[in-house]
């Protein structure tokens, strides 16, 4: 496509036609990925088990199909505990509904600035190592292979392959994953997740193209790209996972992103 464009310097009206036409595209599979993802997305969800409720603690499980779309994020505990920033999801497992109310009346602030628990794997946070486990959470991983490889490749093995029609990744000969896939992926998953009753990147404070943003700063760190990336090639396409666990890290800022980049640089400094 590169070596035709230059044939639209002198045909604007063939290059607004063709960028009507890649828009309407592109529209059109986002809203069969966001269709794929909303009708799965409760058998992508684990359990979680809260010991600390009450006198013999409690569990979250996903809700029913038929509730309404304006009656999730955090007014319904499965989609808040999702949703609720990792850093914050101890807090929150300690008394959800109380949690989430502050969230609700603007005690809590919860933005684009903080990842939220569902991009993490399961498994103890630190403050001193937020880079652990980061993007390769159960409801990302599965949302990932629900839409490139098919909704039944989710519930598999890793590196399995969906049945039915061709998947994207088949059609397309996509067989390695990168930072703008996971991206768009957890943008996504985010909206399935809210309240928003239509297709809305921005959700109160959280702001859509910020979180994108956010999601490929951490990227930029190229030991933690390569290492996550080898395993989301291993998870999703079956490619051999050779390389050893998340780095370590250390101190931060105020934004998580440029967080975790801190702590994943001076991580290489300690080990070089």
């Amino acid at each position: 496509m590169r070596s035709t464009l230059y044939l639209l310097e002198d045909n604007p009206d063939d290059a607004l036609l063709l960028g009507r036409f890649i828009d309407y595209h592109a529209r059109a599979a986002r809203a069969c990925d966001i269709n794929t993802i909303k009708e799965n997305i409760r058998d992508w969800i684990p359990p979680a088990w809260l010991p600390e409720v009450g006198a013999s603690g409690m569990t979250i499980l996903p809700g029913s199909r038929y509730e309404k779309k304006q009656d999730l994020g955090f007014s319904t505990l499965w989609t808040a505990r999702a949703n609720v920033p990792r850093s914050l999801c101890d807090q929150f497992d300690r008394d959800p509904d109380e949690f989430c109310k502050k969230i609700l009346c603007g005690d809590v602030r919860v933005d684009h600035t903080t990842f939220p628990s569902f991009v993490y794997a399961d498994g103890p946070y630190s403050e001193d190592n937020q880079a652990q486990g980061l993007f390769r959470g159960e409801p990302l991983t599965n949302a990932y292979c629900g839409v490139f490889q098919g909704a039944t490749a989710a519930r598999g093995p890793p590196g399995s392959n969906g049945s039915g029609r061709g998947s994207i990744s088949r059609i397309y000969g996509i067989s390695s994953v990168r930072p703008e896939s996971i991206a768009y992926i957890a943008c996504i998953v985010r909206y399935v997740l809210s309240n928003s009753p239509i297709w809305e990147p921005n959700n109160g404070a959280f702001k859509g193209e910020e979180f994108y943003k956010r999601i490929l700063k951490v990227f930029q760190n190229e030991t933690f790209a390569k290492e996550t990336l080898a395993f989301w090639d291993w998870y999703v396409y079956g490619s051999p996972l050779l390389m050893p666990a998340p780095t370590t890290a250390t101190a931060g800022a105020q934004d998580q992103a440029d967080v975790i980049l801190q702590q994943l640089a001076q991580a290489s400094t300690s080990t070089s």
